[in-house]
């Protein structure tokens, strides 16, 4: 219940930035990875906090998940914002009851499935998966890096590069001695980076 009422907090996720057809074939790697309004510069680059390189780099397209409420006033045209607005409870309960109606219609009132995307992880993955679907990003793209911590919204997204036969690698970006919820399984990407020796062997163990 906790994590089905969590979703009362946000009205909506928007997407921000040029989506257009002609701009998004400029690209063909995308970097999907999380972003905060400190990250970006009045010019409108960002700067990654894991991959820690900014996104005046051509042909690469930045797909980030913005954890602040306020944007940034301006954005370079290779950086598309997925944006989960927070807004006041009554617009909340509307978005709750509107997902809720969606999660019926999609699985044709299997509970199971229902109360398996009752939570604000999935939805946001949803949401990730039919903004992708929607607007083509993957139409030309050949690599994706993601900063990895196994969340359903990048599972979401492996899983639909892995049919397009795109190259996916994660990075292990934590320095957790024991990253557990990055076990191995059909959702992984097809490359780790890690740090080292260390956690090299912990991942083939």
């Amino acid at each position: 219940l906790k994590n089905i009422f969590y979703l009362k907090n946000f009205s909506s996720i928007n997407l921000h930035g040029n989506c257009t057809k002609k701009n998004l074939i400029k690209y063909n790697k995308i970097i999907l990875s999380w972003s905060y309004l400190k990250s970006f510069k009045k010019s409108g680059i960002f700067t990654d906090p894991y991959f820690k390189v900014d996104s005046n780099k051509k042909k690469l397209l930045w797909v980030l998940i913005h954890m602040d409420n306020n944007l940034p006033k301006k954005i370079n045209d290779n950086i598309i914002i997925i944006h989960p607005f927070r807004s006041n409870i009554i617009l909340g309960l509307l978005n709750l009851i509107n997902y809720i109606f969606k999660l019926i219609l999609k699985h044709k009132l299997k509970i199971n499935n229902i109360y398996h995307n009752l939570s604000y992880d999935s939805y946001l993955a949803n949401n990730v998966k039919e903004f992708f679907i929607k607007k083509k990003f993957l139409d030309n793209i050949k690599k994706i890096l993601i900063p990895l911590e196994s969340q359903p919204f990048q599972n979401q997204i492996i899983k639909l590069a892995k049919t397009k036969k795109i190259h996916t690698i994660g990075f292990d970006h934590t320095c957790n001695p024991f990253p557990f919820y990055n076990t191995y399984s059909h959702l992984s990407p097809d490359a780790l980076k890690v740090h080292g020796k260390c956690s090299s062997k912990f991942y083939s163990k």
